[in-house]
């Protein structure tokens, strides 16, 4: 029983992160925040969600989106690249040939200890209120959950740092993207 129990609760903990060649469009997403950022050569518009984020790219023709999402929601299925489990830690790199735009994503998940996860909840939190960017909280069962977003703007390319913090299983769901054109 204590077996099955562990495992549900990893199950639920699950995330994915799925890589999109179009837009999506708010009304698939319960939206925590929103963000737009318009560059000579780029614009970009970032959607927090409880417990994951969309960010959507566009550079000339091209537009793609990034989502990361609780397994328990279904991502919409048009368009899909990519899409796999943001479970362990790996890199994706994906290339949208003919339009000089090169994505990357590396995505880290950890369990931590109880008192660990609070600290590092509380030190990313302070970090990105202070930054005035994107963030949301929420009460569970299990505790205090927390997304959020930060964005390094440049000319050529854009930097998203995500956290997810899922109290249930004390995990951390941590990405960092980068958006990058040739100009």
């Amino acid at each position: 029983m204590g077996l099955h129990t562990e495992q549900t609760t990893a199950q639920s903990c699950q995330a994915h992160f799925v890589l999109y060649d179009r837009a999506l469009h708010p009304e698939h997403f319960e939206l925590q925040g929103r963000r737009s950022i318009r560059r000579k050569h780029y614009q970009m518009e970032a959607w927090l969600l409880q417990g994951g984020h969309a960010v959507r790219f566009e550079h000339g023709t091209l537009c793609a989106t990034e989502l990361v999402l609780d397994s328990s929601t279904q991502p919409p299925s048009k368009g899909i690249l990519t899409n796999v489990p943001a479970s362990g830690e790996f890199d994706h790199e994906h290339h949208f040939s003919g339009h000089g735009v090169l994505h990357l994503c590396s995505v880290q998940s950890e369990v931590m200890t109880p008192g660990l996860f609070v600290t590092e909840r509380k030190h990313i939190r302070d970090f990105i209120e202070r930054e005035d960017h994107l963030m949301c909280e929420w009460e569970t069962p299990k505790g205090i959950d927390f997304s959020g977003l930060h964005f390094d703007k440049r000319a050529n390319e854009i930097h998203i740092e995500a956290y997810h913090f899922r109290a249930d299983g004390c995990q951390l769901i941590q990405t960092h993207s980068i958006f990058e054109h040739a100009i």
